[in-house]
């Protein structure tokens, strides 16, 4: 399992398929599961790699269950805006707009040498997961980068007070985990989200930690 979010995960089923059956059968059990147990829905995306698994998950949320295969992702792929693609961004995918290239279908048909004079060495990247290709592992563990604190709201708060007070538990919250773990930060981010998930965040990075 390869944690990506608070409520995003990967999971390589490749040695359990012999005890538990198939990729599908798997996903269909762990969502019926988590509904079961919990009341809530999940988006299950089965695939051969990450990218397409992601890609897959995302299709038909909050209560989806879509199946990629080697055979049907150049279908599913190539309707999409170039956005849905793993690392385009905003700026990316307008730069690619401006030179005629909307869908996934148009950039994994652009000639190599094209693409590079207009994304640089990432061009390589993007044309290899255009074609649903995504080589990377699941990786169980990987060294962490930050600590952070969040919280999810039942209603929506305005109350600046009210959020300030919030804000300087999560603090003293990260602050803890910092000193017992032994660690240092210099550079502190602050996310928010509201309830059409449109997200903000504002990041400072200081001199010394």
């Amino acid at each position: 399992v390869e944690q990506i979010s608070l409520d995003e995960a990967f999971l390589d089923v490749t040695g359990s398929t012999n005890l538990f059956g198939s990729a599908e059968k798997i996903g269909r059990e762990i969502k019926n599961r988590i509904k079961t147990e919990t009341g809530l829905t999940a988006s299950v995306g089965i695939a051969p790699n990450k990218f397409l698994a992601k890609m897959a998950s995302d299709l038909q949320k909050p209560d989806g269950f879509v199946v990629i295969t080697e055979e049907n992702k150049q279908s599913i792929l190539d309707p999409l805006d170039v956005s849905k693609i793993w690392g385009v961004g905003k700026v990316t995918a307008r730069h690619l707009y401006d030179h005629g290239i909307r869908t996934v279908e148009q950039l994994r048909k652009s000639p190599l040498n094209y693409l590079q004079s207009i994304l640089g060495n990432q061009a390589q990247d993007f044309l290899l997961l255009a074609q649903g290709i995504d080589n990377r592992p699941v990786e169980a563990s990987r060294e962490a980068k930050s600590i952070s604190a969040e919280e999810t709201f039942p209603q929506d708060i305005i109350d600046k007070n009210g959020l300030l007070e919030i804000l300087f538990k999560q603090v003293e919250e990260v602050a803890a985990r910092l000193r017992e773990e032994k660690l240092e930060g210099k550079t502190i981010t602050l996310k928010l989200r509201y309830k059409d998930f449109r997200t903000v965040t504002r990041s400072h990075t200081f001199e010394n930690p």
